[in-house]
């Protein structure tokens, strides 16, 4: 199955309600297979099958965010860019995911920090 590739872009607009032409890319993942938990550290761990997505991802002009949904229908979602530019081990096919989780209770209060200095609320 080709799984390859940016799913989304959001742009933001500026205080006149025009298109700003600052962006964030989403890649969406769906399922159980995606993210494991290591019980003794209470860590999610993301691993990637091919490492042309990290290449591919950190080569984007914007920002990736990465966003999983579960099984039981939990979504997290995390700056992956970000965390790629300042990992150690770059040739590693997994990475920490410190998502945080987004659900109806925290929609109302969470947001996404962009570089650009802009910001999304959920």
């Amino acid at each position: 199955m080709f799984d390859y590739g940016i799913d989304g872009e959001v742009e933001f607009k500026d205080n006149d309600g025009k298109p700003s032409g600052q962006k964030i890319y989403v890649q969406l993942k769906n399922g159980d297979s995606y993210l494991r938990q290591r019980k003794h550290e209470q860590k999610y761990i993301f691993d990637f099958k091919n490492l042309r997505h990290l290449t591919y991802w950190t080569a984007q002009p914007c920002d990736v965010y990465l966003v999983i949904r579960d099984s039981a229908e939990t979504i997290r979602w995390m700056n992956v860019t970000a965390y790629l530019k300042t990992r150690r081990n770059k040739q590693s096919k997994q990475i920490t995911f410190d998502g945080e989780k987004l659900d109806a209770p925290a929609s109302g209060t969470c947001a996404i920090a962009i570089s650009s200095g802009h910001t999304l609320m959920l």
